[in-house]
């Protein structure tokens, strides 16, 4: 197999989907360099978009680096200061 192959088979896409009830958004795959700015841009769409506290499903995400680590500390930081929340529902353990 060549090594274009496998770089093919290992990148994942990043899913995501607006919700409603509770507000925010569900996402699948990977958070990392190839995804982090639209990950970015949704989770900052949601935030000025919904009222109260934003629900991030991240039950199918894989993976996030440390960058994408760093979107949700400064949006957990600005929410606070609006007496909102950052909810994140059903992180994996090794995300945690």
């Amino acid at each position: 197999m060549s090594t274009e192959g496998r770089e093919a088979q290992s990148a994942k896409t990043l899913r995501i989907t607006s919700i409603t009830d509770p507000p925010g958004l569900a996402m699948a795959g990977d958070v990392d360099f190839r995804s982090l700015d639209e990950f970015t841009t949704a989770v900052s769409h949601a935030v000025d978009t919904y009222r109260g506290d934003i629900h991030l499903d991240l039950s199918q995400v894989e993976f996030i680096e440390v960058s994408g680590m760093r979107v949700l500390a400064d949006v957990s930081r600005r929410l606070a200061e609006e007496n909102r929340r950052l909810v994140l529902k059903d992180l994996a353990p090794h995300l945690r």
